[in-house]
């Protein structure tokens, strides 16, 4: 009832309902309703809604493509989720308490980062290296502060020498620096005296060069700017008139010859040419001549073979008459015809023949099935689920039975360890453990205010009789500086009364109040060894020991009691044990009834399955054969064989055939086993002899229609011959004075050089005008060149009159002229740019700066001189030549200097590393080693424990995973197998199969072997796969138990023809277990029985 959350489960025994529970039942409520879970554990097996969602009950929407491979692991399982999700759960715990996973077998490597159990280990381990630490820091004080005071001493010399070093340093680097200076000086020297004479020489050259210009080439003085392109042009002149003039000389030569081949030309054509001019197809007429005469021939001799031909072919004909009932095919398509139709007899008779070797071996091997009861194969087809079953409830009942035993045998020598280990204690209660501890704690107080006590009458005594002794010397000794020896005798004794006298009061207070504690500690002490009484008398050691025994006695006897209360019962051992002899007899009988079934076909289920395949084979085999026999005959199989020739198809063919061999067979069989029994020799020789009955026909033929296309005649009435008469007696004519006889070579040679002649002829005469009209032309040219050359002569008559007129003469002088006036600019431009490096205006400040680098070099040398001289270990001016000796000792120096410096440096670091340590050593952070070891000690108790966590972890996680694989290895094949099944009734396509990897992720294979990816199926398809996949589970997961299917409206991708196919499944599933349909869609109303609600009025 939902209204109230009301449940109730009756049996109908009778006409009466019996209630067998009820009450409430809250989803997810925190009081639970016990037994009316436990009543559907024991029905179904199933006692939560998430395992029942999980396994058999089918809602929508169902899972996609890509979480099959989950769902059906979480199916499998039966918990509502998989095996994977446990593995993770518990690997995750591992890796939050330790890095090294990859170690312990759970992950693939380790973890990158520390966790707890590291961290704590590492935090022990610094712990331990800190406590190490400061107990050595003591020592290595004093031994820190020795080395700091010697290397500080060690700095203090080394940077005293570095000082005298780096003097004799700097004085060195000005002695180089002077030396550069100096040899600087020199070589500024000696290049401005070469600057001074090279100048010197520049204008002597300058002015010689000036003054030869002058008096050689005096016409150029004053010549005009375009004066070179004027002469180059009269010079190009000149050499273009005399190319004018010898290529006027040229065409005329050229046109006389021209005119000579002319008049050979023509001379030629009216001499041997004369018989071909103006006849060009004379030599294709002598060739169409020549082919009509050969025309004439060929004609005559066809029309003699065709007579011998037609006489051969008749002959052949009349010799094989026979094979004129082949009709118009050939005996291929007849050869074709009996290999076909023998083939599919063949066929059928090898199908016949494996129907009966299938029936023979049902019949022998699987006879124990074929003749077995339907419970007998239900046990095989489940032969392993229910094995598992029984032997896992044996199992099950056996380990419980264990356990209760274990329980108890564990209670009993628990229970004799503790009587047997405290034997000697059995008469000591329990409540002796506080008074022992009063005891001891009052033993301890006794021996403290002892000891005070014993402090008081001796330590205090000699405490103050030292303090007095101290302040009356100290009196005396002032006094006594002071010069007066009798005040100082006074005070002397006035402070050993004054001491007395304190040391008197202080001690008697004391002893009056440690007196007074300890007399109530002993009283105390006393009425505890009353109550104690024998146990009063063990020493405080052995006392100690007794109470540390009898608290474990307790603890111990604590935790017997708690195991008392765990204990089973009597009767739940006797239970216990029924069932362990009831499980036993159950997988007993089991085994029996299958015992004959597995000596002769081994696993039970495999060999049911094998038979179910095998009978599923053998149907599928006779339906075949069945539609092959109507398909190719029309009959039944075992009908064929006596069917006439005539009736069956392809058969008539054969039957012709044996006919014209002089053979009647008058069924299929025996028209059958004459074409098996033919040689393969014979049907070579029927071909033979149907090609040459063939081929005869096909000449006679042939030559029949040429016979008439040769003497057909025209519209005229002339046969062939007589048109080729006419035509050659036409061509004789046209060729004349030719004949056939006539070489054709000669006359194609002959109509070739008269044509050839006559371009040659057309050319020679197209050259002339074009060489008279050039030759006209370039004598026009010749005239205008000529009048321009006098223009120019004329305006460079002064250029021209030096060289007497002759212009090549004029450029050469021009071009001399202008070499001489490039040498006189390069050298004013070189002594231009001589005084302008130097930056001077000319030879007098040129020569003022050479006095200058002179006075330069003079100071140099002067102030170096008084450095040498002031500095003796400074090397002298004559050694300045001396490069590498001088940079040998300067390098040692600097070495030197180096040395001191890193000297000096690695003493600071030393001394700042020893200061580091001593500050570190003598800092208030170093540990304190009493609460390091104390944290030490609590730190391996805690890692003891998380070591034992992550050990019962990683195993924890290894059985799972075994366990997992088993479950995987047993189940997936069988899976794979009943959903492939349903799948293929399903989808209408008894060749896919469903196939599961190890990881039981889902592919399916085509009847073809493609494999298929769950994605690229229809997402009508996958829910069919998904579909089978659920019953096929259900099936394994339930075995022998009928438990209900529930649909909740999940088929909402399925068209019509699906929706049909899935009910045929149903129905099949329906005949073994419960399918309860929910959805409001109207067409399931007629898939099922109808449903009527009973109400228990009871």
């Amino acid at each position: 009832d939902f209204n109230n959350d009301r449940v109730s489960l009756a049996r109908l025994q009778g006409n009466k309902w019996q209630e067998l529970v009820g009450g409430e039942h809250r989803f997810r409520a925190r009081r639970r309703n016990i037994r009316y879970e436990e009543m559907l554990q024991d029905l179904i097996g199933i006692a939560s809604a998430d395992l029942f969602w999980s396994t058999f009950c089918v809602g929508q929407p169902l899972p996609e493509p890509g979480q099959l491979s989950q769902s059906v692991q979480q199916l499998l399982s039966g918990s509502g989720t998989y095996g994977g999700e446990a593995l993770q759960k518990l690997e995750h715990w591992l890796g939050e308490k330790t890095r090294y996973t990859g170690r312990l077998g759970v992950s693939s490597r380790d973890k990158n980062k520390d966790r707890e159990l590291e961290l704590l280990q590492q935090e022990k381990l610094q712990l331990e290296q800190a406590v190490q630490t400061a107990v050595a820091s003591v020592d290595a004080v004093h031994v820190l502060e020795e080395q700091i005071a010697s290397l500080e001493q060690q700095k203090r010399e080394a940077e005293k020498l570095l000082a005298q070093k780096e003097g004799l340093h700097r004085d060195w680097v000005r002695w180089r620096s002077l030396r550069e200076r100096y040899i600087n000086a020199l070589q500024e020297q000696r290049r401005l005296y070469q600057a001074q004479q090279e100048a010197i020489s520049l204008q002597e050259k300058l002015d010689k060069l000036a003054q030869e210009i002058e008096q050689q080439y005096p016409e150029f003085l004053t010549a005009p700017q375009d004066l070179e392109a004027d002469l180059d042009a009269l010079v190009r002149l000149e050499e273009d008139l005399q190319q004018q003039r010898e290529e006027i000389g040229k065409l005329k030569a050229a046109f006389e010859k021209q005119k000579q081949e002319l008049q050979q030309l023509q001379e030629e054509l009216q001499g041997p040419l004369a018989p071909v001019v103006g006849r060009p197809h004379l030599a294709r007429e002598h060739r169409e001549l020549l082919q009509s005469l050969r025309q004439q021939q060929e004609l005559q001799n066809r029309l003699a073979s065709l007579d011998s031909q037609e006489e051969e072919a008749r002959a052949v004909l009349t010799e094989l008459q026979a094979w004129a009932g082949l009709g118009e095919k050939s005996l291929a398509y007849y050869r074709q015809a009996a290999r076909s139709a023998l083939q599919k007899y063949a066929e059928l008779q090898a199908m016949l023949q494996e129907q009966e070797t299938k029936q023979k071996e049902l019949a022998s091997r699987f006879g124990l099935l074929q003749q077995g009861s339907p419970e007998l194969l239900a046990l095989c087809r489940d032969y392993h689920s229910r094995k598992a079953a029984l032997e896992q409830e044996y199992n099950a009942v056996r380990e419980g039975h264990r356990q209760a035993s274990e329980q108890l045998r564990r209670y009993q020598e628990e229970k004799e360890d503790i009587e047997r280990q405290f034997a000697d204690l059995a008469e000591i209660p329990a409540s002796a453990i506080a008074m022992i501890d009063s005891k001891l704690d009052l033993e301890r107080k006794k021996r403290a205010l002892e000891a005070e006590e014993g402090t008081v009458h001796t330590g205090g005594r000699g405490r103050a009789c030292l303090l007095v002794a101290l302040l009356a010397l100290a009196g005396a000794i002032i006094s006594l500086a002071t010069g007066q020896p009798l005040v100082a005798l006074g005070l002397f004794a006035a402070t050993l009364v004054a001491g007395a006298y304190s040391y008197v009061c202080s001690r008697k207070s004391k002893a009056q109040t440690a007196s007074a504690e300890l007399n109530s500690v002993v009283a105390e002490l006393h009425k505890l060894e009353a109550q104690l009484g024998r146990l009063a008398q063990h020493p405080l050691d052995e006392l100690a020991a007794i109470h540390e025994r009898l608290k474990l006695r307790e603890q111990r006897r604590q935790v017997l009691s708690a195991l008392a209360g765990d204990l089973p019962s009597r009767e739940q051992l006797v239970r216990l044990e029924e069932k362990l002899s009831q499980a036993g007899k159950e997988l007993t009988e089991f085994k029996r009834r299958l015992q004959p079934v597995i000596e002769t076909l081994g696993d039970p289920q495999a060999a049911f399955y094998e038979w179910q395949s095998r009978q599923e084979e053998l149907k599928r085999l006779q339906e075949r054969l069945t539609l092959f026999a109507r398909e190719q005959y029309g009959v039944a199989p075992e009908e064929v064989a006596s069917l006439n020739p005539r009736e069956a198809e392809g058969w008539q063919e054969v039957q012709l055939l044996a006919a014209i061999q002089g053979e009647e067979p008058e069924t299929v069989g025996e028209a059958a086993s004459w074409l098996a029994a033919l040689p393969d020799t014979c049907w070579a020789d029927w071909q033979e002899e149907a090609e040459r009955y063939q081929e005869a026909q096909a000449v006679l033929h042939t030559c029949t229609i040429q016979r008439r296309e040769l003497e057909q005649a025209d519209e005229q009435g002339r046969s062939s011959l007589e048109r080729l008469a006419e035509k050659i007696a036409g061509l004789r004519q046209k060729i004349a004075p030719f004949t056939e006889t006539s070489s054709g070579e000669e006359l194609e040679q002959l109509l070739a050089r008269c044509s050839a002649v006559e371009k040659e002829l057309e050319g020679t005469r197209k050259v002339l005008n074009s060489l008279q009209q050039n030759l006209q032309e370039q004598e026009r040219k010749l005239q205008e060149q000529i009048n321009y050359r006098e223009q120019l002569a004329t305006k460079l008559a002064a250029i021209l009159a030096p060289a007497q007129g002759q212009v090549l003469q004029a450029r050469e002088r021009w071009q001399q002229w202008q070499q001489m006036e490039g040498e006189r600019k390069e050298l004013s431009a070189a002594l231009a740019g001589l005084f302008k490096g130097w930056d001077v205006k000319g030879l007098e400040e040129l020569e003022l700066k050479v006095i200058d680098a002179n006075n330069t070099a003079i100071q140099v040398k002067n102030e170096w001189q008084q450095l040498v001289e002031s500095r003796p270990g400074l090397p002298g001016l004559e050694m300045r030549d001396q490069w590498e000796q001088l940079e040998a000792e300067y390098a040692a120096l600097e070495q030197e200097l180096r040395q001191l410096q890193e000297q000096i440096r690695s003493l600071a670091d030393q001394i700042l590393e020893r200061n580091k340590e001593l500050s570190v050593l003598m800092s208030p952070d170093v540990v304190n080693i009493a609460a390091a070891r104390d944290r030490i000690a609590d730190l391996e108790l805690e890692c003891e424990r998380l070591e034992l966590e992550t050990a019962a972890l990683a195993l924890a996680y290894r059985e799972l995973a075994a366990v997992q694989n088993l479950y995987n290895t047993t189940h997936r094949e069988r899976l794979a197998a009943t959903a492939s099944q349903y799948f293929s009734d399903l989808t209408c396509s008894p060749g896919r199969q469903v196939v599961l990897d190890d990881n039981f992720n889902i592919k399916v294979a085509e009847a073809n072997g493609q494999m298929v990816e769950v994605t690229q199926l229809s997402q009508g398809a996958q829910d069919q796969l998904q579909v089978a996949l659920r019953l096929a589970i259900a099936d394994l997961v339930a075995g022998d138990y009928r438990l209900p299917l529930i649909f909740d409206d999940p088929f909402l991708n399925f068209d019509n023809t699906r929706l049909a196919q899935l009910q045929v499944s149903l129905n099949n599933v329906a005949a073994r277990r419960q399918i309860l349909i929910l959805s409001h869609r109207q067409e399931y109303e007629k898939w099922g029985l109808p449903a009527q609600v009973e109400v228990n009025n009871n």
